[in-house]
């Protein structure tokens, strides 16, 4: 049995990831002023059952949304009724476990840009199958993710541990995952998501 320890937020290395193609404008105001600096908040969603997600322990990276606007700080990473399918794949000497599945986002902070994830079925150490609906959020107003200021943000999703075999840990079938980015961009009656996303380069 091996022995490890999942923290909910992982701080990693930025990895080489292979992209997928993102859905049309799911950039979306979650609510005018919602934010304790009275700024909005905007939420990136992405859809699992609209584009399956094979992950391994290499990582991939999907969603990819452009450079944010300056001033943007991601504030929350949540994930409503995900679905995900786990595989014991031949040649592993263990099957993979529905606690090894993790999904988060790429950051810039003070020490540069890395990836921050969470565990959406924490401590079930089980697998092979399928597991969920689970629905969860982790607050991060105040704890300094910034999006990269010189890189795509992006989605990720990764295997905490590596089966060895080069072939997917499993995958991810349905439900949301989302990150809540406040900004100092003004939402007014006027103001459109479509010119919210002209800021971005």
């Amino acid at each position: 049995m091996r022995n490890f320890a999942i923290v909910i937020m992982m701080l990693l290395i930025a990895t080489g990831a292979g992209a997928v193609e993102k859905p049309a404008s799911n950039l979306h105001l979650l609510k005018a002023g919602d934010s304790a600096l009275s700024r909005d908040v905007y939420v990136l969603t992405f859809d699992f059952a609209a584009a399956n997600i094979d992950y391994t322990a290499a990582g991939i990276d999907f969603l990819n949304e452009g450079v944010m606007p300056a001033g943007a700080e991601i504030v929350g990473l949540g994930w409503t009724d995900v679905v995900v399918e786990i595989y014991e794949n031949e040649g592993a000497s263990f099957s993979n476990w529905a606690t090894e599945a993790l999904l988060g986002f790429n950051y810039e902070d003070v020490d540069g840009v890395a990836y921050g994830y969470a565990a959406p079925f924490d401590g079930i150490n089980e697998g092979p199958g399928s597991f969920g609906p689970a629905t969860g959020y982790v607050d991060l107003a105040g704890a300094g993710y910034y999006p990269p200021a010189t890189a795509d943000f992006v989605f990720s999703a990764i295997a905490a541990w590596d089966d060895a075999t080069g072939l997917p840990a499993g995958t991810w079938t349905s439900g949301i995952m989302y990150v809540e980015i406040e900004s100092d961009v003004v939402a007014t009656e006027n103001a459109t998501i479509g010119a919210v996303k002209a800021l971005y380069r």
